[in-house]
């Protein structure tokens, strides 16, 4: 009796360390298993990145829209050069075209308040040539020289008078440095982003403004702000942009 239950209780011994070996073993095999969909999970979800989705592209041309520094709207037309998949260089031209309207102070609320028909009309050029260098799947810094032609002129509409007042106010030009922070996502072929927000430093510029412009700027306040624009620090803002990528 004392043999047979010796000979159970080594048989039951091994059936429970055969019993935890198949478990561990089972365990181990499910850690995998879960490890190998991580990683083709994981790289599912990189495949369809815009990083990855930038491999391989050696251009893109782009159409873009965007504000300035008192409300001067652009209208630009880029080319993308990949140098790799995470820095490009993009020249771009742009048109630009604003009313500055001619502030009357501010109301009891604190709103602003504008003379209706009298404005400084502006409308010129830009050209830029820049770098942008990509931070993970989206984000980028982009920095380059901006160069700006633009031309003015102070109007007084016809409601004010029998006919609607123009006066040259001449021109000037700057060159800037840029720098401004985006986002740029792509689809395969087709790309989207937004530059949110920017600075254009003036380095050099050119006045050639008309002795009416010198001698109102005291006077009406959107002649002044044409003029305090050719030397001044601009902003950029929201300058959206789509086109593809080849």
């Amino acid at each position: 009796m004392k043999s047979l239950s010796t000979v159970m209780y080594a048989a039951l011994t091994m059936i429970s360390f055969s019993l935890a070996g198949t478990q561990l073993y089972a365990q181990t095999e499910n850690a995998a298993e879960e490890d190998d969909f991580v990683q083709a999970n994981h790289s599912m979800q990189y495949a369809d990145s815009s990083q990855a989705l930038r491999q391989g592209k050696q251009a893109a041309v782009l159409l873009g829209i965007g504000l300035r520094t008192e409300d001067l709207s652009e209208g630009s037309l880029s080319y993308m050069h990949f140098l790799n998949p995470d820095l490009q260089i993009i020249a771009t031209y742009s048109s630009l075209d604003s009313s500055i309207k001619e502030d009357a102070g501010e109301s009891d609320d604190g709103d602003r308040l504008v003379y209706v028909g009298i404005e400084t009309e502006v409308e010129g050029s830009a050209y830029s040539l820049s770098l942008r260098r990509f931070y993970g799947n989206s984000f980028y810094i982009e920095g380059g020289l901006d160069f700006v032609e633009a031309k003015g002129r102070f109007v007084v509409d016809e409601s004010l008078f029998f006919n609607r007042v123009k006066a040259d106010l001449g021109s000037y030009s700057r060159l800037s440095a840029m720098i401004q922070i985006g986002n740029q996502w792509q689809w395969q072929n087709f790309t989207l982003g937004t530059s949110w927000v920017g600075l254009l430093l003036p380095l050099t510029k050119s006045q050639d403004f008309k002795n009416n412009a010198d001698e109102y700027k005291d006077t009406f306040n959107s002649i002044e702000a044409f003029i305090d624009n050719s030397e001044s620090v601009q902003l950029s803002a929201l300058r959206f942009h789509l086109g593809w990528a080849f």
